[in-house]
């Protein structure tokens, strides 16, 4: 199931990046959540959740981080190759231990540290600034990452009040209204194709995410993480395949350290949970 879930992440990521090609960021972002959020509704009517959030605000700031994450992740996807793109994002491990420390009052072990320390190795031998121009998109993907970090942190901390589903949809619904007048000022989609390609979207964010539930549920967190990186893994593939993207040996070093870090730091953090 967590490859089915890896799947639809990168089927995501391709068609956003072939969006690009008719619509702008803020209508990828408001048509995909408004695809998840109705999916989340039906699921939080079918298990008899009431709508209102345990924690409004913490509920606010996980969601206002984490439209912000996504309209750095779409937006990268229109000027930086797919597997680029989705590795710096996928830094959000090291961006969690780094941070779980000074805002939850968290101790993580020296090993974390380490494991961080060599992603981020991995991320300057992808960006290598000085070498290669930094561009704005490797910016904003990473700034992506950053802030996924910040919204899975306040996840942890909902999960005391809020169901997963209730989590889901405000952040969808949230999500929406914040880009909403962006995308209306820029004009909605025309054309079949814009319109296929939105509802893809929306389906593989809902199959990727319905599938990394699925995945957690059945499976121990600390092999369903260090698995959740083969999206990195089939990003490469997509982008080679479909746009041409090579990349050299000095970046798929990089990819190569992020994958092993992130994956080791993933099993860490969830076997740190599963002692606590």
């Amino acid at each position: 199931m967590i490859l089915l879930a890896s799947v639809a992440s990168t089927a995501m990521g391709a068609l956003t990046k072939a969006a690009h090609d008719h619509v702008d960021t803020a209508n990828i972002v408001l048509w995909r959540s408004l695809i998840v959020a109705a999916v989340a509704y039906g699921l939080v009517r079918r298990q008899r959740l009431p709508l209102r959030a345990g924690s409004p605000g913490l509920m606010l700031w996980r969601s206002l981080i984490g439209v912000c994450a996504m309209v750095c992740f779409f937006w990268s996807l229109s000027r930086i190759p797919l597997g680029t793109a989705t590795t710096l994002i996928y830094t959000h491990p090291l961006f969690t231990v780094t941070l779980a420390g000074p805002l939850l009052g968290e101790r993580p072990r020296r090993a974390a540290y380490v494991l961080a320390a060599l992603a981020f190795g991995g991320v300057l031998l992808v960006v290598r600034p000085g070498s290669v121009p930094v561009t704005w998109g490797s910016v904003a993907a990473l700034s992506a990452g950053l802030m996924a970090a910040l919204a899975y942190l306040s996840v942890r901390k909902l999960r005391a009040t809020d169901p997963p589903a209730r989590i889901v949809f405000w952040f969808s619904l949230i999500s929406a209204a914040v880009v909403a007048p962006f995308a209306v000022a820029a004009g909605l989609p025309t054309g079949a194709e814009a319109w296929l390609l939105l509802g893809g979207i929306g389906v593989a964010a809902t199959g990727a995410q319905m599938g990394m539930t699925w995945a957690y549920r059945v499976e121990r967190a600390e092999i369903v993480g260090p698995f959740s990186y083969a999206t990195i893994v089939l990003s490469y593939l997509v982008g080679l395949v479909v746009w041409d993207e090579v990349i050299d040996l000095w970046a798929g070093a990089g990819v190569a350290l992020v994958v092993a870090a992130g994956a080791a730091l993933s099993r860490y953090a969830a076997a740190s949970s599963s002692g606590d």
